[in-house]
């Protein structure tokens, strides 16, 4: 918007977004000083957000012009992302007895709006990918590789609340670790944890289970959950 003031003499410019159901919300407006800040005409937005195009208009709705009795020339630019899909809409306007908004104002605004509507699809790209990056990164704590990705590639297959289905559970702890750990120092203990686990883990991923958690000394792992497969038991 201070781009927009400062390239071209309009009196007002809004920012609307249109979100995943979409509907048209306004989410930012100003105005130049001693200019009065009005609603952005809807008519012209849902014409600009159906056809996809940039339009150019010498007045406001009938509507608006009748509220305030002030004849505008105004510009609606869609921001069109990947897929033809409309992001967001620029809309400017200025009163026409101080400045008209003519063809070199609606071209500047096409180019700046495909400009923007990059940019945004590029945010939302990096957004998305940190996302599941993150999201893929906890899940592999306790999944293999493997898993974490189908799991984070396709949320939905996990019902909140959960679900009643057969698993395969395994315990696995060393046998007489006491009378081991009571020999050792605590550091030799928790270094020889460390490669136990370490190992246990990577077998537990290699069988493709899921690692639970460590109790003690022991290891707790499944198979059938989130995931399923027909060899769970087997595998387990």
């Amino acid at each position: 918007i201070q781009f927009t003031f400062r390239m071209i003499e309009v009196d007002q410019a809004s920012i609307l977004l249109v979100d995943d159901d979409g509907i048209l919300q306004e989410r930012l407006s100003r105005a130049r000083p001693g200019a009065v800040p009005h609603p952005v005409p809807a008519s012209l937005t849902a014409t600009a957000i159906e056809q996809k195009v940039a339009l150019l208009s010498d007045n406001d709705d009938d509507a608006a012009a009748r509220d305030d009795g002030v004849t505008r020339s105004s510009i609606c630019a869609p921001l069109i992302g990947s897929e033809r899909r409309v992001l967001r809409v620029l809309y400017v306007d200025s009163l026409t007895s101080t400045h008209r908004i003519d063809d070199d104002d609606l071209e500047f605004l096409v180019a700046f709006a495909g400009i923007g509507g990059v940019a945004i699809d590029n945010i939302r790209f990096t957004e998305r990918i940190r996302h599941e990056a993150l999201v893929r990164g906890n899940f592999e704590r306790f999944f293999t590789p493997h898993l974490a990705a189908r799991i984070a590639a396709a949320p939905d297959a996990l019902r909140l609340g959960g679900e009643r289905r057969n698993v395969a559970v395994l315990f696995s702890d060393i046998r007489g670790f006491t009378e081991l750990a009571a020999r050792l120092t605590p550091d030799e203990t928790a270094r020889m944890l460390t490669e136990y686990f370490s190992e246990m883990a990577d077998c537990v991923f290699r069988h493709g289970g899921t690692l639970d958690k460590f109790i003690g000394d022991a290891v707790m792992a499944q198979w059938g959950a989130p995931i399923s497969e027909p060899d769970d038991a087997d595998r387990c």
